[in-house]
């Protein structure tokens, strides 16, 4: 079986530490890439091509939101995640914008992050996914996202 590829962008040190610690006892998800800002997030997507990011919004250099654009604009673009403590509608709606899969709110590491990444993870590297079932596709039957809180930390 394929794992999941999955890139990590966020500017805490200690996140980045917790989650990939929790991270591994998902044998089906492998991060092979970090990330402190935007700039970096799109540059190590070029090399990595992972199949999805996680994607804190509020970075230095260059926010989660503008390199979500940016990573959409590649020939093969990676789906995206918004992971962030920010729970505010204008967040969401710019993340939707942008592009992203999903939204998901920290607050307690969880399984319904591993979820959302089985959920959303698709095809850059044949990895199946479960996107090809009705509404699995991350949108409502009016195109919009559907937006989830999750819990993570």
């Amino acid at each position: 079986m394929a794992k999941i590829k999955l890139l990590l962008v966020d500017d805490s040190t200690d996140f980045r530490r917790r989650l990939i610690e929790f991270l591994r006892e998902y044998g089906d998800i492998q991060v092979i890439g970090e990330a402190t800002n935007g700039t970096e997030a799109v540059s190590k997507a070029m090399e990595l091509q992972p199949d999805l990011v996680l994607m804190d919004v509020r970075m230095p250099e260059m926010n989660g939101m503008n390199a979500i654009a940016l990573l959409k604009a590649l020939p093969v673009p990676p789906k995206v995640i918004v992971l962030t403590v920010f729970d505010y509608p204008e967040y969401r709606r710019s993340a939707e914008a942008a592009g992203a899969e999903g939204y998901i709110v920290k607050a307690a590491i969880s399984d319904e992050l591993v979820q959302a990444i089985r959920t959303h993870a698709c095809c850059n590297g044949g990895v199946s996914s479960k996107r090809k079932h009705k509404g699995g596709n991350g949108r409502n039957g009016r195109g919009r996202l559907k937006i989830r809180n999750r819990r993570l930390i």
